[in-house]
Formats: C-alpha cells, structure tokens, sequence
C-alpha cells in the first residue's frame, strides 16, 4: 500500500504535501498558483512550498494567515556544505549539473518534512526523484498552440 493510500484511509486532513516549484512564471500561472495552493492547505494537516529563495518572502507576504502552508526556500541551508561547494565549484568551472543538484536537495526536503505526497510545477526538464511517494504534476500550458 503506497503511503498516500495509507495516508488517504487517515482522511485527507492528515496528509502531509511537498509542493516543488522552482521555477516561477508570473501572471495566470501564479494566480493558479496563489487560488490553489492555499486551498490544498486548509484541506490538509500541512502543505510545504518549496520555492525559489529570492520569491519566498513576496509569496509569505501573499498567502499570510493561511493556515497550514509553510513556504521554504528551495536552496540548500547556509550551514550546508553543499550551498559553499557549488559557489567554489561555478568559480573553478566545474559545477555539479543543474538538475543532479536539485535532485538532492528534493530528498533533503522529503527526509525533513516527511510529506505523503509530492507535486511539481514544472513536469518538462527537470529529473523525477526516485521515491515511494505518489508525485503529481501541475501543468500549465502558457502557449495555446501547444
């Protein structure tokens, strides 16, 4: 039984989510964004948006007062090695490639709030993390040509 199913027989109040958003566009997808978002997270026990860590304090200051909805930065913590080594690594030319890193810091995230189920904002270009946890997408579709 997958831990959504168990989480699922629990109700949905308990559920715990990882939202994965790195990468923001603004106008009709934020809007989707800020109606939906606080949504799910009056409907669950917590919901976490990670999110670029230059957008977390304007997105805190637009969802303020909703119960539920944590917004952290999706950028490796100060006291983490990791956060000084792609610094030294971009200086001397030989940086670890985009989406190996993010990958990383998506089980970094997983291991601290230990959600039930994961959903991403952005489905094309950026590797699925290798994990028992259901993971959803959210596609929104700017170009209606596509």
């Amino acid at each position: 039984m997958s831990s959504l199913q168990e989480s699922g027989a629990r109700g949905l109040s308990r559920l715990r989510g990882l939202i994965l958003d790195p990468v923001l566009i603004g106008g009709g997808v934020e809007t989707i964004r800020l109606e939906l978002l606080p949504r799910l997270a009056e409907r669950f026990e917590s919901l976490v948006w990670a999110l670029p860590e230059g957008a977390c304090e304007e997105f805190r200051r637009k969802t303020r007062g909703i119960s539920g909805l944590k917004i952290v930065p999706l950028a490796w913590p100060k006291t983490e090695w990791r956060k000084w080594s792609r610094a030294v690594q971009k200086r001397i030319g030989s940086e670890v490639p985009r989406p190996e890193a993010d990958l990383e810091l998506t089980y970094l995230l997983i291991e601290r709030f230990k959600p039930d189920f994961l959903l991403t904002t952005c489905v094309f270009d950026q590797p699925m993390p290798k994990t028992s946890l259901p993971i959803y997408g959210m596609v929104c579709d700017l170009n209606p040509v596509l």
